[in-house]
């Protein structure tokens, strides 16, 4: 029997989410307006959340920067909701138009030499382009997420994020996937700046943005394993729903190099992309709960 909440997401989606999915990006954004409004003026969605973090982080910021900064990482956020509405309907050649990978051939390369590449990237743009938009890539592509507890929306969202070679993989399955036999090339692509989780094994402490912070060592300790070439991903958006990637090799040799050399060289990167313009990073995240005495 479906409970009431399972009977809600349905209605939420047939009703709400689907319909605005079909509207052109160009009339989702005065939606987006309307929620910065909401959103930011009047509810103060985690507003605490994001001052703290941007105050911990900038502390040579005046107060008025800071407020700036904070309306812009709202309007962003905004648009990040609209636009992830969107892609529920939005093609693969629409997808793949609105995010210009501009040197391909960095991870292509590796596809001609038969290796597995690990990608990491931060929140930062748009990350869910990169899904529909995985076929610009030679290899198979593959993004560890959460599956959620709701199967038909965990279903809904896996299709409209598994658009073109784009997979999603529970976090769980990850090592048995990596492990399994393959006929062609596999690109593995890692968010470089989640929460990681409170197992020891997993976190590695380094300075970021201004604090200790624990961060997650998947896309190491996997990259050596397996001797995986390791890219960064820089997402950046040049206009409303429209974003140009860069990739930039952090190394094709991992396992010659020290221990935590990727870790630091992949967070450093997203550190100088964040200070180069804070506004679109996921600043409502409570990033730094976890403290290095722990």
């Amino acid at each position: 029997m479906i409970s009431n909440r399972k009977i809600m997401t349905r209605i939420l989606y047939y009703l709400f989410i689907k319909p605005l999915s079909l509207l052109p990006l160009e009339v989702l954004y005065l939606l987006s307006d309307i929620l910065y409004f909401f959103l930011y003026i009047i509810f103060g969605y985690r507003k605490k959340v994001v001052r703290e973090n941007l105050l911990g982080s900038f502390p040579d910021y005046t107060l008025e920067k800071i407020k700036k900064t904070e309306s812009t990482f709202y309007r962003h956020l905004c648009d990040i909701i609209v636009e992830t509405i969107r892609l529920f309907s939005m093609s693969v050649e629409e997808a793949q138009g609105r995010f210009n990978i501009k040197n391909i051939e960095v991870s292509n390369q590796f596809f001609e030499q038969g290796r597995d590449v690990m990608v990491a990237l931060g929140h930062y743009g748009n990350w869910e382009f990169t899904g529909p938009s995985a076929g610009k890539f030679l290899h198979e592509v593959f993004t560890p997420f959460a599956p959620l507890s709701d199967k038909f929306l965990d279903k809904k969202i896996r299709t409209s994020r598994q658009k073109g070679k784009g997979h999603l993989i529970p976090k769980d399955e990850i090592r048995k996937r990596m492990r399994e036999p393959h006929d062609r090339p596999r690109l593995f692509m890692f968010l470089s700046d989640q929460n990681p989780s409170s197992r020891s094994g997993k976190l590695f402490w380094t300075r970021f943005l201004n604090r200790d912070t624990a961060v997650n060592f998947g896309i190491e300790k996997y990259a050596v394993q397996h001797d995986m070439p390791v890219i960064f991903a820089r997402i950046t958006r040049k206009g409303r729903g429209y974003f140009d990637v860069e990739l930039e090799l952090i190394t094709d040799k991992p396992q010659s190099l020290p221990h935590g050399e990727i870790t630091m060289r992949h967070t450093q990167l997203l550190e100088e992309q964040i200070k180069a313009f804070p506004g679109h990073w996921l600043w409502s995240h409570k990033r730094w709960k976890r403290k290095r005495s722990e």
